[in-house]
């Protein structure tokens, strides 16, 4: 019985945290350590383009950014970090793997392959 109350409670909460995140007008998208997205809320899939089966647990976010963007801030990284940093996923998570805070502008590209300005 306990061990079911846990699971509703676990459940709505999730459920609850999903809402608010879903309501949300920002961009929210979470990858596994490898790079695919897990999660994306409901205001991303709106200003992507998307719809959720199309990229969870199948693509990255390379599909929204721009590759010379990406190669650029891979070789921005290389010089302030000291150590050579790829473009691709890494570019997006090195700082945070360092424990440092991370901010940028990024171009994102839609589904229909139209651009936009977002901040990080």
């Amino acid at each position: 019985m306990a061990d079911q109350l846990t699971a509703t409670t676990v459940q709505q909460t999730q459920a609850w945290q999903q809402a608010i995140l879903d309501s949300a007008d920002f961009t929210m998208i979470a990858t596994d350590p490898q790079g695919i997205i897990q999660t994306i809320n409901a205001g991303a899939l709106r200003k992507l383009g998307y719809q959720p089966e199309e990229v969870i647990g199948k693509v990255t976010p390379a599909i929204i950014h721009d590759p010379l963007e990406v190669q650029e801030r891979a070789q921005q990284l290389s010089c302030e970090l000291g150590y050579s940093i790829e473009p691709g996923f890494e570019a997006f998570v090195a700082k945070a793997r360092l424990g440092i805070p991370d901010e940028n502008i990024w171009t994102y590209i839609r589904k229909d392959q139209s651009h936009f300005r977002l901040p990080a």
